[in-house]
Order: C-alpha cells, then structure tokens, then sequence
C-alpha cells in the first residue's frame, strides 16, 4: 500500500473516533444537567427517557452486593448477610427458621444453680430427681412462715382460715418423723432421726429446708401437746445429721429450724390475726401460744441462742394486749430456764430486775382473755415468772460466792 493511501486511511479514522467521542459527550451532558441546559441542548432527552435509561439496566454488580431493578422500583439483595430461608447447605448463610426450632408454648427460663447441693448416703451419685419427692420449693433468701402459718391476713376477715402444707405426694420420711416425736427414750429417737436420714439417697438444702419446717408446723398444729417432745427429737435429728454427713450439713438444718421458728413465731402473734373474737380465734391463739413454748424448748435444748429468744420477748412485752400474751410470755421465761438470764460482759449484773417492773405493767393493761379466762388469770402466771427469776438469781449470787 503506498504512502498517500495509509495517509487517507488515518485521516478517516481519526475523523470518526471524533464524531463519536463528541456524540457521546453530548449525551452525557444532556443527562445530567439541569433542566434548562438539558432543553436547549441539540441532543436532550425528556423524562421518560431518562427512566427508561435508568430502569433498562436489568442487573448490576457492585462488589458483593447485586442490585436488581423492576418496571417501578429496584430490589437491592445483599447476599453477604445471612438469609432467614437459607440453611446450612449454602456456605455464609445461618440457618434462622425461627418457627421450626422456637417451641411458642415453652414455660419462662428460670436461672438457676448449674450444679445442685446434694448430700449423698451412697459412695454412688445418683441424679436428685429420681430420688427426691416432689414438693414445694422454699425460697432461701428469706424463708416464709412454716407451712400452714399465714401471712397476716387482713383486719376486716372474720377470721383466721388454718390450711395444712400442699404437697405433690407425701414425704417419704413422714412417717419416721411422727415415730420419732412419740420416742420417750434417746435410743428411740435415734432409731427413727437413722431413718429419716436413710430414706432418701440425697440430701439438698430443699429437703433440710422441708423437714425444718414440719417441727415448726407439728408445735403449732398441735398445741395439747406440752411435751418438749418436737425440739429433743429435733436435738437428735441433729446430731444424726451431724454425724452421717458433716459439722456444716448439720447446721444448714439448724439455720432453716431456727429460721422457720423464728417466723412462725412472728406470724403466730401478728396482731392481725391474734386479736380476734374467742370463738374465731381459740385456735390460733392455742397454737401461737404452742409455738412460743416450742421456741424455749430449743432454747432449753440448746438450738436457738439468746439473739433468738431475746426479740421474741421484747415483742410480746411490746404487743400484749391479752391475757394470752401473758401466758406466751410466761411459757418463755420459764422453759428457757435460768441461762437466759446469766449475765454476761454486755449485761448489767441483774438484767432480771430491769425486766420484773416490765413484766407488772404488762400483766395491768392485759386483763382481756380471749380464751374465756377470768380476769386476774395472767397475774398467776406473773407469780410464777417472778418466783422462778428470783430463785435463779439466788442461785447464780451463791455459786459466784463459792468461785
């Protein structure tokens, strides 16, 4: 090819390229201009061309995403996150069929201890379900009164209403537990606290807490009883207990005996529920008064402390408005026996003394009886309390004269 010709042929490429490079710089400006330049422009476009531009673009892929477009609006899909449809066939997606796996009927999650506390009789763990009965759970954090005790009804009821613990299914260790409290002998009720340890496999805070509270509701649901026949089988329960597990198992069921103890007490003598007529309340008067004689008795068998006992007698002093109150006060005193009153660094040397003028002016401003007793009933039991200080004082002052 000569030299003119490859000439003529670089002038006619050059001549299109130009036409088309300025035919579509054209275009370009005409789009996205303003209206007005786009109006004037030898090559604008109107509305609709521009959507139809815009919305004939079908599929466009911009890194991991893809935008897919429609006669009206686009549908963006970002198929880097997971798809609720998808499983775990498609790499990079979660599986999230919420109605397949969530069961809508479900009870509400309640935490609790990944590993229960369970005292075992067995070299053998076993699982605390298939040996344990099935009962009410007791709240640790602040134990309630012993079943059966209510919580302080309201002043307009007529009356207290007195209900037995609801059970699933009775305790397998009941029936050791009424043979023990009718044991007259240690070697009887030592035979029986045996049984009771033996008839479960394991042993949790939950089953301390239940038997705690059985000796709490037998002193109140039984009140002719005046044996201290509920808190020495209570003494050798404990020594058992002691004795099979260890020192501090033993005192997990004396901290829930004296705790349900304490509330039974506080419950029993709520004014509430105590200051009813005589026929609505006989009852439970008869059992709070039982339940203030069950406490001296762990007193008297060691189970319960001064810190105990103390309270319990300044707020029946506090409260007494009866001659009930009275007698609760007297069967206090008086089955505690003269420890109560030993003095000690934080005492002054007769705190008996400070208690007697107390005690006097209860008795005056209790005269009502709602058990039907005669007027001046109480001032009997106020003798008696005031001959039992005196003569423990008299023992203590001659014992210390002999040191």
């Amino acid at each position: 090819m000569s030299s003119p010709e490859r000439t003529s042929r670089r002038l006619r490429r050059l001549s299109t390229a130009s036409s088309t490079s300025s035919t579509s710089s054209t275009e370009t400006e005409s789009i996205f201009s303003s209206s007005s330049s786009s109006l004037s422009s030898n090559s604008s476009l109107d509305t609709c061309d521009v959507k139809r531009r815009f919305f004939s673009v079908q599929n466009i892929t911009l890194g991991n995403m893809a935008v897919e477009g429609d006669s009206e609006s686009p549908n963006i899909k970002f198929v880097a996150l997971p798809d609720r449809t998808m499983g775990h066939s498609s790499p990079g997606f979660l599986p999230l069929e919420l109605e397949a796996e969530l069961n809508p009927k479900a009870q509400p999650f309640v935490p609790r201890f990944s590993t229960p506390l369970l005292f075992s009789n067995t070299t053998e763990p076993q699982h605390s379900q298939d040996v344990r009965p099935n009962y009410n759970q007791v709240d640790f954090g602040n134990p309630p009164p012993p079943p059966g005790l209510l919580q302080p009804s309201q002043p307009q009821t007529p009356g207290p209403e007195f209900i037995a613990p609801v059970v699933d299914m009775p305790f397998v260790w009941y029936p050791f537990f009424v043979e023990g409290l009718g044991c007259a002998d240690l070697n009887g009720c030592q035979i029986q606290a045996e049984a009771i340890i033996s008839s479960l496999e394991l042993w949790s805070n939950e089953d301390f807490a239940a038997l705690a509270s059985q000796f709490c509701w037998n002193a109140y649901s039984n009140p002719e009883d005046i044996s201290d026949a509920g808190a020495y089988f209570a003494s050798c329960l404990l020594e058992v207990i002691s004795q099979r597990f260890e020192h501090m198992v033993g005192q997990t069921f004396l901290w829930y005996l004296r705790q349900y103890a304490v509330k039974a007490f506080d419950s029993s003598f709520d004014p509430a529920v105590f200051n009813q007529t005589a026929e609505q309340s006989t009852p439970h008067v008869l059992g709070a008064i039982s339940v203030a004689r069950f406490i001296a008795d762990l007193y008297a068998h060691g189970l319960v402390t001064t810190s105990h006992v103390v309270p319990c007698l300044n707020r029946l002093v506090a409260i007494s408005s009866t001659q009930e109150h009275v007698v609760a006060i007297g069967y206090l005193i008086t089955r505690c026996g003269p420890d109560l009153w030993v003095p000690t660094a934080n005492l002054s040397p007769e705190p008996a003394n400070r208690f007697l003028p107390k005690l006097y002016q209860t008795a005056k401003r209790s005269q009502i009886s709602l058990l039907g007793n005669e007027p001046g009933y109480c001032q009997d039991w106020v003798d008696v309390v005031t001959s039992h200080i005196t003569k423990w004082e008299a023992q203590a002052k001659l014992r210390k004269r002999s040191i």
